[in-house]
């Protein structure tokens, strides 16, 4: 049998070693970028072993005759120290060892130095090809979960500190203050490869359609310099997606996830912390006022933090991402709705200013973050409504309690403008049935198939007779799983019906129910309400598969 290599063991050795100890100046700052090229030939960790996973491969690549036909393990590779990639690790492996395979002699024989160069300019583009399209990749996959702050300056400005040789690190807040960053409300990354050939790429900041900035990112193992980027790493990923004030830093490019109080700041809503004069100043009288009520603090937290969870998450789409703020006569109605659900919560006013009070489009963000500052209110709140220019403001105070202390509160916002949607039209105007559930049982029953059902866009089916409800769910994967809950049917014309929903939007509302909540259906194609008191909530169906 034809041995596949030309040259043996040790003649192999040899010529990487004088190869070696010809080309090793190739460091010089002064070198060619041919003699930087040459300037690593010859070094093999284990030429041996190389040899044997080179030899392997070309019985695979070529049908050449060997008697070692298992294939080498990546721990293999890895030891012989000839290859790295996982594309074509048969030509850097060659380009290891020095050798092309001749056809004719159907082996293994020695490069030409003219060869070399010419085979490892192809695997350079091919690597900084293959890098920079998973580096764009990365970089447009990027999805930021809410407002970024953005700023520019020198390196020692933005730097104050690195971590294991990483530029990942915490920041003051008030170095991100209104005057020193720029609030992103609808950020996005795109990047373009800058040089064929090369991992280089250009990155591209935008808000919304309106590119902000741009840089060059190296990649992994990239120099610094100016308008260097990072590259897109999990702590990066992370920190967009996480809560705390951590910094991205790109040599002179800092981005961060803006927190609650500074997003506040930049969109002119206002905190004012409890007990303090501190303040992230936007307004400090109401300007213009054009109405104002009062109502119980504890209800209207908690119909802006349950009317937070239905509303839009669509950046794209902010007025849906508010909540509608409507009065009529001594009752304040809040909606909220992300086009699948649609839910309603009616709030008694205490008190309410003459004449009529425009509505108001409160941002959701906004209303989260009163619903999480003031978790304990205290008595009654104060909604006062101001004008400036063609904007509502609104401005909230009273009480809440803070350990063993009531304490004074102050939100201000600047509210959202435009047309909400005709929610009127969506509310079943008559139904075929309507069932009392027990909030507890339902939200477990659901809970529990929802587990199944998660895999398939969280839907299930309710199948009812007069008597009880058969709700199942399949994930197309498992078995249908299925249960059964109790029901007091308070209308209904006799037939059997059948309708599949959301399972985790039925929950959501469900699960701050205390009460027996009737839900009014009607055929599978028509929306369906649960109500309990003063609030409703309308769901759309889905297709049962």
């Amino acid at each position: 049998m034809q041995s596949v290599w030309q040259e043996d063991l040790q003649a192999h050795r040899e010529r990487l070693a004088a190869l070696c100890n010809q080309y090793n100046g190739g460091w010089d700052d002064d070198a060619t970028p041919d003699e930087k090229a040459l300037c690593r030939i010859g070094y093999v960790r284990d030429l041996s072993l190389a040899r044997d996973c080179l030899e392997c491969e070309a019985h695979f690549t070529h049908q050449t005759d060997t008697r070692m036909r298992r294939g080498r393990t990546q721990k293999e590779w890895s030891d012989a120290g000839v290859s790295n990639n996982s594309s074509n690790f048969y030509q850097d492996a060659r380009l290891n060892l020095v050798v092309r395979f001749d056809e004719d002699l159907r082996q293994f024989v020695p490069m030409t130095t003219i060869e070399y160069l010419v085979e490892h300019a192809q695997s350079i583009s091919r690597h900084g090809n293959e890098a920079a399209a998973g580096h764009i990749h990365e970089w447009e996959q990027v999805k930021l979960s809410g407002p970024l702050l953005y700023k520019r300056g020198r390196d020692s400005d933005l730097l104050k500190q690195t971590t294991n040789g990483h530029t990942r690190l915490a920041t003051a807040k008030e170095e991100w203050g209104t005057d020193k960053a720029t609030l992103l409300q609808y950020p996005t990354f795109t990047a373009y490869q800058a040089y064929p050939g090369r991992a280089l790429v250009v990155v591209q900041l935008w808000e919304g359609e309106t590119l902000v900035d741009s840089w060059l990112d190296n990649g992994p193992g990239g120099s610094w310099g100016q308008l260097t980027g990072y590259h897109p790493s999990n702590s990066f990923h992370d920190t967009l997606y996480g809560e705390a004030s951590d910094m991205y830093r790109g040599g002179t490019i800092a981005v961060m996830k803006c927190p609650p109080e500074l997003y506040a700041a930049h969109i002119g809503q206002v905190y004012v912390k409890p007990g303090s004069a501190e303040a992230y100043a936007y307004h400090d009288t109401l300007p213009n006022p054009v109405g104002e009520f009062t109502l119980d603090g504890q209800e209207f937290v908690d119909a802006l933090k349950y009317g937070v969870v239905a509303a839009s998450k669509n950046m794209d789409r902010p007025i849906l991402e508010s909540l509608l703020l409507e009065i009529a006569g001594s009752t304040l109605r809040v909606i909220s709705t992300d086009c699948y659900r649609l839910l309603l919560q009616d709030v008694d006013l205490a008190e309410k200013s003459p004449g009529a009070i425009p509505n108001i489009l409160l941002p959701r963000e906004f209303a989260r973050f009163v619903a999480q500052t003031a978790k304990k209110p205290v008595g009654m709140f104060k909604v006062r409504i101001g004008q400036e220019a063609d904007r509502h403001i609104m401005e909230i105070t009273g009480e809440v309690q803070e350990q063993r202390e009531i304490k004074p509160v102050r939100f201000v916002s600047r509210c959202e403008e435009g047309q909400y949607i005709n929610y009127g039209k969506v509310i079943p105007s008559a139904y075929q049935h309507r069932l009392l559930l027990d909030p507890t049982a339902t939200t477990k029953a659901l809970k529990e198939l929802q587990q199944v059902a998660v895999n398939d866009n969280n839907r299930v089916v309710w199948r009812f007779d007069g008597q009880q409800i058969n709700v199942s769910a399949s994930s197309g994967l498992t078995p249908p799983q299925s249960a059964e809950i109790e029901l007091t049917a308070l209308e209904s014309d006799g037939s059997r019906g059948e309708i599949a929903f959301n399972a985790q939007y039925a929950r959501d509302y469900l699960s701050w129910q205390d009460k027996p909540v009737s839900c009014e259906l009607s055929g599978p194609l028509n929306s369906f309400v649960f109500v309990n008191g003063r609030t409703k909530l309308v769901l759309m169906p889905m297709q049962i598969m």
